[in-house]
């Protein structure tokens, strides 16, 4: 979904939509539940920002 600023990706879990970073906006969004792909969501992530977030995520357990 485009916002100001770029894209912004949230997850929709059980029917459900799931933002842990929502309150980085100081506005509501209007969420439009398009479908991505991982590699989609990666487009404009450096391989040094996907390796500092990666076990933040708890993704190297």
């Amino acid at each position: 979904m485009q916002v100001p600023g770029g894209t912004h990706f949230y997850n929709r879990i059980g029917g459900k939509r799931v933002d842990l970073t929502i309150s980085q906006f100081g506005q509501s969004i209007a969420f439009d539940d398009t479908l991505s792909s991982r590699a989609e969501a990666l487009a404009d992530t450096s391989l040094e920002q996907y390796f500092l977030l990666r076990p933040r995520l708890g993704a190297d357990r």
